[in-house]
């Protein structure tokens, strides 16, 4: 096994661990859920006014979702307020939910209303009165003389399924695509070749050789490493505890430094950072680190590959997306031009 292999293979075990964790982590989302999902699922319950009497709190009951018919329904004028901020200062406010009161037989239930003036047929969640607004519909002294004919719970109509249906939806797209993802990883451990990089490696001419060259270079860690990549003379090899690529360096097409300078409320200077773009036939990379190190990679590939393009401009940028191959051949006439006159 060399070098190659056994990076493909390093990766490809940590790809699928994270697979798996993220698949576990689902299981448990779903299962600490269990309770709603029940609910979710068998959709509301017709719960009678002496289940309602009979149940102490509104987590007591295994079916909380639910539907029931009030004799009567009172808008009781209290509203919830929403108060949008931006930055500490207010930009404006909405009513979020009425507070209306439904008389059942001699009982009284708090319903809290997203939308318009609910029915008496209703359908919502009992929920705990723990809401700071929920509370305060019971100080005013009104309200308090009837405090006792109020159930302990009371149903909020706001959707129930909308919160199961996105959790669904962003669990089944999760599972989904970690299970793709530690797929393709255990079929790359059993198979490195399956790997790009060893697919890359084999469609180089002299690939036996730059392999070998590659491992030594690689395993001797004398290049200058940054960003999670490491230069050696003649590659640039991306490590990291999920990623592993390597491009030769001879094989740039144009490579520039990037600075970004960073700003708090768009106005106030807040440093800037540096990186390398690197710009093959197949493929981009932007490396951060610090500006010395970004001189030092620019300036040896300046050196060592005279035929380069380096730097950058708006034209080449236009050319490199819209006419690779054409930028890809003029290198490839520079580079000729420059081996021909080390030749002669």
């Amino acid at each position: 096994m060399n070098w190659i292999e056994k990076n493909i293979r390093r990766v490809s075990v940590a790809r699928m661990v994270l697979a798996v964790v993220v698949i576990a982590v689902i299981v448990l989302a779903l299962a600490a859920n269990a309770r709603y999902f029940r609910n979710f699922f068998k959709g509301p319950y017709a719960i009678t006014p002496a289940e309602l009497a009979a149940a102490p709190s509104a987590d007591a009951l295994p079916r909380y979702w639910v539907s029931l018919k009030a004799d009567q329904l009172v808008e009781s004028g209290f509203q919830e307020i929403t108060i949008h901020k931006k930055r500490g200062v207010e930009r404006s406010r909405e009513v979020s939910a009425n507070y209306f009161v439904a008389v059942i037989g001699d009982r009284l239930l708090l319903v809290k209303a997203h939308q318009d003036m609910p029915t008496a047929a209703l359908n919502g969640t009992l929920k705990p009165i723990a809401g700071k607004a929920d509370l305060g519909f019971f100080n005013s002294p009104q309200v308090q003389k009837h405090r006792a004919r109020f159930y302990p719970m009371m149903l909020d109509t706001e959707n129930f399924k909308s919160n199961g249906e996105f959790g669904l939806a962003v669990a089944a797209l999760l599972g989904i695509g970690a299970l793709v993802y530690g797929l393709i990883a255990l079929r790359r451990f059993r198979d490195p070749a399956q790997h790009p990089v060893m697919k890359r490696v084999a469609e180089w001419a002299d690939s036996v050789e730059m392999s070998k060259l590659l491992e030594k270079e690689a395993t001797e860690r004398n290049g200058l490493k940054f960003g999670g990549h490491l230069f050696t003379a003649n590659f640039v090899v991306r490590e990291g505890m999920l990623n592993f690529d390597v491009q030769r360096l001879d094989e740039t097409l144009w490579t520039y430094k990037h600075v970004l300078q960073k700003k708090i409320y768009y106005i106030i200077p807040a440093g800037k950072t540096f990186s390398v773009c690197l710009n093959w036939m197949g493929a981009s990379w932007q490396i951060s680190g610090k500006e010395a190190n970004i001189d030092s990679v620019l300036q040896y590939l300046a050196e060592r590959y005279p035929w380069m393009l380096c730097g950058y401009s708006d034209e080449l940028a236009s050319a490199y997306k819209k006419n690779r191959g054409e930028v890809a051949g003029v290198v490839f006439n520079r580079r000729k031009e420059a081996l021909a006159g080390v030749n002669a």
